[in-house]
């Protein structure tokens, strides 16, 4: 679920409910507020800058769906 920085979108939906992810995602930065490092599906590693960067990508598809 969680985007690489470079991630232009979200990828394969088959099997997702993009419309959770955002609240998913939000509930792991308020349960780890301290994490320092963020491993997303594809890509490289960062930090919860990954996190906020898939909030921004859900917000984004769901303006258009």
């Amino acid at each position: 679920m969680v985007r690489a920085s470079g991630a232009k979108g979200l990828g394969n939906l088959s099997d997702a409910v993009p419309a959770e992810w955002d609240t998913s995602i939000q509930k792991v930065l308020d349960a780890y507020p301290a994490a320092s490092i963020v491993i997303p599906g594809h890509g490289n590693y960062g930090g919860t800058e990954l996190l906020s960067h898939t909030i921004d990508l859900v917000k984004a598809y769901r303006a258009i769906n």
